[in-house]
């Protein structure tokens, strides 16, 4: 007879998350690690977890062998063990629940876990990520992960919609080069996939709805709160939707999402709630209010034009700040020229602003510039933050502040949508008038020469990105897909994408093409947002388990 077997006969092995009412005075036997043991003298609260939860067993030297006792007191930190005890109720919190200690019997004693109350950096706390997983909110934040892996899956399922599974291979980007991984594939170059969405446009001939759900790849420079190299993404495609079918279908998902966490992971979030609370003053209640919001649908929608009046507001604020910190700085303009800005009028000053024809300024101090770089904790003083001074101009990408500053106008998520069709993927259906022809936006008709990018047409693609609050930023990238098989045609010449390796997509409209529409989650930014968002110390790299980053690939 086996170890395990013998152990099971001693008592019902039960997860701790599955202890609940029936097992009120019952005998059960609970297999984990020791996470904390405080107490002595004659009593141990031994804190008891499986991975699927914590549970206290109470052990008092008077009520156990001298052999039992020996075991509990020579026991450490994350020691393997398996113990048998009576359940009884919480004393003071309802609806959990404690152990009165009858036996133990240890698979391993630890006596040096590296991993200690202390305060541990984040370098230490990378390099042992194999066992810094095993804390307390790291344990809720991937259980967390797992209920949202679930509830993606059943509200798809339960939409019709297939699952499929597209290729981590490529031999082609989705959007250019720049950003792929090569690999050396049997003497030919290919890439590890940024997306599934080129296959899922394929996969609706064959299914009409349909989801992808797996490992992505972006090559790009990034050290932010926001950026993984690898991360696991959601796609969605569907046939027959336009793009506001396919909006209201993304904020069905995050509500009913959400739901399923406020439903089932309350305890978990009280974990990850309990280990940031000294950043975060606000009540678990009220702390969890954040999410509630999001119950409710329709969520904002904003386009991309309406944005820059929002962002040059805030932006023109920094500059007012900054007038008033160095009085004394110069200004450089492009055209060479340098001017006093004590000699400047505020209206001479924010008129030279809006036509971007100011160069930088040369503060006489320094100033802490703002960053989205995470892993400069340097600390040191750097020169005023010139270039987020400039206004913000119609054909720029949102920066991570823009996004944030976006995200928090509003108390739930927020569609912002017709994008310049400069910077957006080929892919994006153009914003067409009642005649089929492309219109200019009227924002962009309006704007001064000064806040308009180089090149902008003013047209606009049938795209949204849905931006999240706490500083979350963009959660969810969808479009409705161009229909018109010339202008698809045209873009990918335009592109410069080559044409032999997107045969076989453009075969997709050639034979039976149909509007269609979907996006792109990607699981860990959602999973940071519903653990606190970025904002908050839940980064981007304890929602996943082995975090790859910029020079972070170990273990």
């Amino acid at each position: 007879m086996s170890e395990t077997q013998s152990m099971s006969e001693t008592a019902p092995h039960v997860r701790i998350r599955a202890i609940g009412p029936e097992h009120l005075a019952q005998r059960v036997q609970v297999r984990g690690w020791l996470r904390n043991k405080p107490g002595g003298k004659g009593r141990y609260f031994l804190w008891l977890r499986d991975g699927s939860g914590e549970i206290q067993a109470i052990v008092e030297e008077a009520k156990v062998s001298p052999e039992q006792w020996q075991l509990v007191d020579e026991i450490g930190i994350e020691s393997s063990i398996v113990v048998d005890g009576i359940v009884r109720a919480h004393p003071k919190n309802e609806d959990e629940y404690e152990l009165e200690f009858q036996r133990i019997r240890v698979i391993q004693s630890v006596s040096d876990y590296p991993i200690g109350k202390k305060e541990h950096g984040t370098e230490f706390l990378m390099k042992n990520r194999h066992l810094w997983l095993r804390g307390k909110r790291q344990s809720a934040i991937l259980r967390i992960r797992s209920e949202i892996h679930k509830a993606w899956a059943d509200f798809f399922h339960d939409r019709g919609f297939f699952r499929v599974d597209t290729p981590i291979f490529t031999p082609n980007a989705c959007e250019g080069t720049t950003t792929l991984f090569e690999v050396e594939y049997h003497g030919d170059t290919v890439y590890l996939s940024q997306s599934g969405q080129l296959y899922n446009e394929a996969d609706i001939g064959a299914l009409g709805q349909v989801y992808c759900f797996g490992p992505t790849f972006r090559a790009e420079k990034s050290k932010t709160r926001r950026h993984l190299l690898e991360f696991w993404m959601l796609e969605m495609e569907a046939a027959y939707y336009d793009m506001h079918d396919n909006i209201r279908f993304q904020e069905e998902m995050i509500a009913f999402t959400v739901g399923r966490i406020l439903e089932r992971c309350m305890p978990d979030l009280h974990d990850i709630w309990s280990a940031v609370r000294s950043d975060d003053k606000r009540s678990f209640e009220d702390w969890v209010a954040r999410l509630r919001p999001s119950l409710a649908t329709p969520y904002p929608r904003m386009r991309y034009g309406e944005t820059i009046e929002l962002i040059n507001g805030e932006r023109e604020r920094y500059l007012q700040e900054y007038q008033e910190q160095f009085p004394k700085a110069t200004i450089a303009f492009e055209d060479g020229s340098l001017r006093a800005m004590k000699k400047l009028t505020w209206d001479e000053l924010r008129e030279a602003w809006l036509a971007c024809t100011i160069k930088e300024f040369q503060a006489s101090g320094k100033a802490a510039a703002a960053s989205d770089d995470d892993d400069d904790d340097s600390g040191a003083e750097k020169s005023a933050a010139l270039p987020a001074a400039r206004p913000f101009r119609w054909g720029e990408d949102y920066g991570a502040p823009d996004e944030t500053l976006i995200g928090a106008q509003f108390d739930r998520p927020v569609f912002v949508s017709n994008f310049p069709i400069e910077i957006k993927g080929f892919y994006f259906k153009d914003e067409l008038d009642d005649s089929g022809e492309r219109v200019i936006d009227p924002v962009f008709a309006a704007l001064p020469e000064g806040l308009k990018e180089e090149g902008m047409s003013g047209y606009t693609v049938m795209g949204s990105d849905l931006i999240g609050s706490e500083g979350a930023g963009e959660m969810i990238g969808g479009s409705q897909r161009e229909d018109d098989t010339e202008r698809l045609f045209e873009k990918v010449r335009h592109h410069q994408l080559p044409e032999d390796e997107f045969q076989w997509y453009l075969d997709c409209r050639r034979f039976g093409n149909v509007p269609h529409s979907g996006f792109g989650i990607g699981l860990e930014r959602f999973t940071a947002w519903v653990c606190g968002g970025t904002d908050t110390p839940v980064h981007i790299r304890e929602v996943i388990t082995f975090p790859r980053m910029l020079h972070q690939y170990r273990p």
